[in-house]
């Protein structure tokens, strides 16, 4: 596994000026992607097959796992880099507190703050990223939000 890095990042609330905070990334190789992708379609399709001795629900589960393995092993193998843990300020109650990894919404990352419960909004400074797996890729597709972390490529 790569080596988890820094970079200074902010936080967003709806009517709040941002605040800072500190976010540790790993960057993954297109092998570390692949891996993960593949557990992750690897452990739906074995969910979906213990779903067929379900009476009745197998008729929902067994396609939905399938689907979801799909679409998960698409995700994670777009996802350039992880975040990992994020700590900084909430702009809302001025707290300082650990977010964890948050979650993804389309191209952007959520946290909720632990203290007041608001949904703040992660934006990775640009520049701050070490760069794509290969010289010259660009990092983030044309008519991205440059910064915000998502999946990436």
């Amino acid at each position: 596994m790569s080596v988890p890095h820094e970079s200074p990042a902010s936080l967003v609330a709806f009517g709040a000026p941002p605040s800072h905070a500190t976010a540790v990334l790993v960057t993954q190789n297109l092998g570390q992607r692949l891996a993960r992708a593949l557990g992750g379609l690897v452990g739906c399709w074995v969910a979906a097959i213990v779903s067929v001795f379900i009476p009745v629900a197998h008729f929902f589960l067994v396609p939905g796992f399938l689907v979801l393995g799909v679409g998960w092993a698409v995700l994670r193998a777009r996802e350039r880099e992880r975040l990992l843990e994020l700590r900084g300020i909430c702009p809302r109650c001025g707290r300082e507190e650990e977010f964890g990894r948050g979650e993804r919404q389309g191209r952007r990352t959520w946290v909720t703050c632990p203290g007041c419960f608001t949904r703040l909004l992660v934006t990775i400074e640009p520049g701050a990223s070490p760069g794509p797996d290969v010289p010259g890729q660009p990092l983030a597709p044309a008519g991205t939000t440059p910064g915000t972390i998502g999946t990436l490529g």
